[in-house]
C-alpha cells in the first residue's frame, strides 16, 4: 500500500470517529444530478445510476453514509429552515453538514397549490409546502418567480443587490451560531456567486467581520472559484444550456475541498 493510500486510511478512521455521515444542505448544487459529463443539447446524456454532489464523493471518501438534504431551485432561507429541524432526527446526529449557500435573491414563502383551495381557507391552513420565487430590480419585467419589487415608489429606490448581500451574510451568520451552539460539525462554501469578494456596503463588510472563516471555505471567492463558476471554468458542467455541475464537476469540486475539511476533522 502506497504513502498516500495509507494516509487517507488513517483519515477515513479519524473521521469515523467523529463523524458517523455526510449530509448535504442547499440548492441544486447540493442536490447534485446523475448526468456523467459535457454532452451537447440535442444529444441524450449518460448518466450513473443513483445521484452524484459534492457530499456524496466526500462521504465516499470517508467510508460514510451520505444523506441529501438539498432542494432544487432553493435559496438560503430554506437553509436557515431546515437545518434546525434536523438537529434531534437520529440519522443526522454526528453528521457533517456541507453547506451550500445559494444565492440572495432568493426567498421563499409557505404556500398552497390552488387545486387544493377549493372548501379550503387559506388563512387557517397549515402548510408544510414552501414555494421559492426570485426578488430582482424593480425595472425588471416580471416573470414566473421573477418579482421586481417597488414598495416606495414615490420615495425610495430599492437597493436590490446590496439588500440580498447583507442578507446572504445574515443568512450564514445564523448558521454558522446554530451550528456552534449545537456543537454540528459543519462546513459552508459558496455554491452561487453572491459578490462576497467584493462587498458593496460598509455595513455589509463590518458583518462579514463576524463569520468564522475556519469553517467557510473560500469565503471571499470571486465568480470562478464559487462552485457554480469552477465548475463552468474548468468546462464540468450538463451543457452550454444548463450550467449545473455533471458528475465529474462535483467530484472534482469534492477533492478540490478535501484538504480543507482534512485540516479540520481528521487532525
Amino acid at each position: 500500500m502506497g504513502q498516500h493510500q495509507r494516509q487517507s486510511s488513517g483519515d477515513s478512521k479519524r473521521m469515523q470517529q467523529k463523524i458517523k455521515s455526510v449530509t448535504s444542505l442547499g440548492c441544486s448544487l447540493s442536490f447534485g444530478t446523475r448526468i456523467r459529463e459535457f454532452h451537447k443539447p440535442n444529444k441524450i446524456p449518460l448518466m450513473v445510476s443513483n445521484m452524484r454532489s459534492a457530499g456524496y464523493y466526500i462521504a465516499q471518501h470517508y467510508g460514510v453514509e451520505w444523506h441529501n438534504k438539498g432542494l432544487k431551485g432553493s435559496g438560503n432561507e430554506r437553509i436557515v429552515r431546515v437545518l434546525p429541524q434536523l438537529k434531534d432526527e437520529q440519522k443526522y446526529q454526528d453528521t457533517l453538514y456541507l453547506i451550500g449557500i445559494s444565492a440572495g435573491h432568493r426567498r421563499e414563502e409557505n404556500a398552497l397549490g390552488l387545486h387544493k383551495l377549493e372548501g379550503s381557507d387559506p388563512k387557517t391552513r397549515d402548510s408544510t409546502h414552501w414555494q421559492t420565487w426570485m426578488i430582482v430590480d424593480h425595472d425588471l419585467k416580471p416573470k414566473h418567480k421573477y418579482v421586481p419589487l417597488d414598495p416606495w415608489p414615490e420615495e425610495f429606490r430599492l437597493l436590490v443587490d446590496q439588500s440580498t448581500q447583507i442578507k446572504t451574510v445574515l443568512n450564514i451568520l445564523f448558521v454558522q451560531n446554530w451550528c456552534k451552539q449545537h456543537n454540528l460539525n459543519y462546513i459552508m462554501f459558496n455554491a452561487l456567486y453572491n459578490g462576497l469578494d467584493e462587498p458593496i456596503t460598509r455595513e455589509c463588510k463590518s458583518l462579514m467581520k463576524f463569520i468564522d472563516t475556519k469553517y467557510f471555505f473560500n469565503l471571499n471567492a470571486d465568480f470562478d472559484n464559487c462552485h457554480h463558476g469552477w465548475c463552468i471554468k474548468h468546462g464540468e458542467v450538463i451543457n452550454p444550456n444548463d450550467e449545473h455541475p455533471n458528475v465529474k464537476g462535483y467530484q472534482m469540486w469534492a477533492e478540490h475541498m478535501l484538504p480543507f475539511i482534512e485540516r479540520l476533522y481528521t487532525v
